[in-house]
């Protein structure tokens, strides 16, 4: 037998120190990587946390290879010469958590034989585990008898498949494994005399998964609409990563079932991205090169086409040229708007709304142009949101108006009380105002004696005294 650097993958003597120490690790204080609300349930959203966590724990604990190489089929071939025994092989091996089938659980049933039994090949119940013997060539002839290699190899086995079934349950929520449990009679094998009982971990792996795993097909559909939702935008337009993403969900979909994703399907879904790439050069190289394709005058792979296009990419990127680059009809609407926004203005001006030549006077008597930072409201723990700038100390108002809509914004006074008085002093400003128009005296006549100057504009109609 080989010497593997993981103990568990070889044959240990389950009676020695050593083994008793392995066992206890791997069964008696198994450390559950999963709790509480993290368990396994029997539902289809935890199928790939149960997968990652099976092939997590089958690499430390040793039983992967059982896992990712069990029997289908079993050949008997006559021996060479007559009176020889039959050579008997077992082949057609697949990987029990990327092959989906109705006949798993059978199919495990059968491999189990070779395991508890005899090597038949056939699904028995009741299920009795086979005690090894000399006749068999697992036993030596001495007294007391030693495993012989042939032995060892069964009893590393049995050894790894206990390991493995004894981690699936415990990965399992409480009522998951209760309903596996009621299914117990499928993987547990006793011994003649009833002395001795052991669970098959593949079995119990086959019907958890039964439960867990939709039918295969209705998840490889599943599988390749993962793929057609990938988008290069997702990436920020880069396109090696956007390669990355997709081929790792490819390559599994591939393991299932490689006829469920074709290449040439593949290939028109990549397409399809590299034409909503930012830069117009390279957008159209693509369709271009997809018209081709299309009419059969290039032949293209999907491996091909994504290392032509990670090179075109990576040298676009290297020399400064991968930004995104605007067509016409980009650029016909960003005009419009701009000419939208200036008629709008200009008719505002014609109408005599707020930033007519008055309100313009009197903006740029005291600050010039409004600041656009008093429309924005900073949350901190001051009172009324209170910043400080330019010395003074500024609130947040709600009270306050733009374009005929309420509008908060920062201002010298406090909103409540200090904006009602605030208000007041505004309306007899303008009270004043008015009179001195009237009279055509404007220059020479005061203001309100509970009026002050104005210290500040605003061209969205709101003046602060």
């Amino acid at each position: 037998m080989s010497i593997s650097l993981n103990r568990y993958r070889d044959y240990f003597d389950p009676s020695s120190k050593e083994g008793i120490a392995l066992i206890n690790n791997a069964i008696y204080n198994f450390q559950c990587p999963l709790e509480g609300a993290d368990k396994i349930t029997l539902q289809s959203k935890d199928a790939q946390k149960l997968h990652d966590t099976v092939l997590r724990l089958a690499t430390q604990f040793g039983y992967d290879f059982m896992i990712k190489n069990m029997p289908t089929t079993r050949v008997v071939t006559p021996g060479a010469n007559p009176g020889d025994p039959p050579v008997i092989t077992f082949g057609n091996r697949i990987n029990l958590l990327e092959t989906y089938a109705a006949n798993n659980i059978e199919r495990c049933r059968r491999n189990a034989t070779i395991i508890w039994n005899d090597s038949s090949f056939v699904e028995q119940q009741p299920q009795v585990l086979r005690a090894l013997t000399q006749a068999n060539g697992e036993l030596t002839n001495h007294n007391p008898p030693r495993l012989t290699d042939a032995g060892k190899e069964v009893m590393r086995d049995r050894l790894q498949s206990k390991i493995m079934a004894h981690h699936l349950l415990e990965i399992l929520s409480p009522s998951a494994r209760q309903a596996v449990e009621l299914q117990s009679k499928l993987y547990t094998w006793k011994s003649a005399d009833g002395r001795e009982e052991e669970m098959d971990g593949l079995t119990v792996l086959a019907v958890i998964y039964s439960r867990v795993r939709p039918h295969y097909k209705i998840d490889m559909f599943s599988e390749i609409e993962k793929v057609k939702k990938i988008a290069l935008s997702q990436f920020g337009n880069d396109v090696a990563q956007y390669f990355d993403a997709v081929k790792n969900q490819k390559i599994l979909i591939d393991q299932k079932d490689p006829m469920a994703y074709t290449d040439e399907a593949f290939v028109r879904d990549i397409f399809k991205q590299l034409r909503q790439a930012p830069v117009e050069s390279f957008k159209l190289e693509y369709e271009r090169t997809e018209t081709q394709w299309l009419m059969g005058k290039v032949v293209i792979d999907s491996a091909s086409l994504m290392d032509e296009a990670t090179l075109y990419y990576t040298n676009l990127k290297e020399a400064g040229d991968w930004k995104a680059e605007h067509g016409d009809k980009e650029q016909i609407i960003a005009l419009s708007t701009q000419l939208k926004q200036l008629t709008e203005q200009l008719n505002s001006m014609k109408a005599g709304k707020p930033s007519t030549n008055s309100e313009v006077k009197k903006e740029s008597s005291s600050t010039g142009k409004f600041e656009e930072w008093r429309l924005i409201k900073v949350d901190n723990k001051e009172e009324h949101n209170m910043v400080e700038r330019d010395g003074k100390k500024w609130y947040w108002c709600d009270e306050h108006y733009r374009d005929n809509k309420k509008c908060g914004m920062y201002c010298t006074h406090t909103p409540g009380e200090g904006h009602i008085k605030w208000q007041e002093r505004k309306n007899s400003w303008k009270k004043g105002q008015k009179s001195e128009n009237a009279t055509g005296a404007a220059s020479s006549t005061p203001a309100p004696a509970n009026a002050s100057k104005p210290t500040a504009y605003c061209s969205i109609r709101c003046i602060e005294f």
